[in-house]
């Protein structure tokens, strides 16, 4: 087909034809009841699949995402369509994953020694806008150099000389495709004055009581229920040595200024400091 209006450049009008072309295929496909992994398509065309509203035909709940960091792989569980906020109004459709296992064990966030806050003194800080895991979860950069303090009081994690940001050494087709994120989260009655924010600026993040299907903090829905979490059996994650694992949540206890929701090794709802090492399973959005 010729681009005989020459609205376009060539280079961009074959560009498009190719996409399209492309798509006809995988919905031919589809009507033949052909069952094509996700291992079939390459990320750009699974962020293509997904703008054009059509994730959950294509990469039912529960499909595996392989994902290439450094000289190892990371698992991710497609969780959720069309659940998340995408950060860029621009775009109305998401695919949520969801780390299957936790192969990190880390704090949440440090005790603060010069804090006047009893709590976040001897137990850690649980706003997770200030988080230590939030900063090491959007971040590429070097060990000692992706933390910085967050308010007076900050210090920093026990792993913010030893550890790369999460994001380095991730295949940089996979980062590519993963846009930003609106999130709500609860803050705590005691300190933060209760109700919740909104962060905007989240490639990676851990998901909330609501989003894994335990409960609405302080009756604050944080985002909306991802559909893989039907059950506590879909909500146990295991670490690297194969035992059940505890893991974070983004989630504060609202009743004080440290505590922070974990799923437990059974899958149901539990907190504790946030300065202890739990294990981390953070969600991401194809958009």
């Amino acid at each position: 087909m010729s681009n005989i209006l020459n609205f376009l450049s060539e280079e961009v009008f074959a560009e498009k034809m190719d996409r399209q072309n492309e798509l006809l295929e995988y919905l031919v496909r589809l009507q033949n009841g052909e069952s094509l992994p996700p291992a079939n398509y390459t990320y750009a065309q699974m962020q293509h699949i997904v703008r054009l509203g059509l994730g959950a035909s294509f990469f039912p709940i529960g499909a595996q995402i392989s994902v290439k960091k450094g000289n190892g792989t990371l698992v991710f569980d497609v969780v959720a369509h069309n659940v998340a906020i995408p950060a860029d109004t621009a775009y109305s459709h998401s695919m949520t994953l969801m780390m299957h296992n936790c192969p990190y064990i880390l704090m949440f966030d440090n005790k603060e020694p010069n804090n006047t806050d009893s709590n976040r003194k001897n137990y850690g800080n649980n706003r997770y806008a200030h988080s230590a895991i939030r900063q090491w979860l959007n971040s590429a950069a070097n060990a000692g150099s992706w933390w910085s303090s967050k308010h007076t009081y900050d210090a920093a994690p026990d792993y913010a000389n030893t550890k790369d940001g999460f994001m380095k050494g991730i295949d940089s087709e996979f980062l590519a495709v993963i846009g930003k994120t609106k999130i709500i989260v609860a803050k705590n009655t005691v300190t933060d004055g209760g109700g919740s924010e909104t962060l905007s600026d989240e490639y990676f993040y851990l998901p909330s009581t609501t989003e894994v299907g335990l409960a609405n903090e302080n009756n604050i829905a944080e985002g909306a229920l991802f559909p893989y979490f039907d059950s506590n059996d879909k909500r146990i994650k295991y670490n690297a040595s194969g035992s059940a694992q505890y893991y974070w949540l983004r989630t504060p206890g609202s009743g004080d200024s440290a505590s922070v929701r974990y799923v437990g090794t059974s899958g149901t709802l539990h907190s504790n400091g946030a300065y202890y090492a739990f294990g981390v399973a953070p969600a991401c959005n194809i958009i």
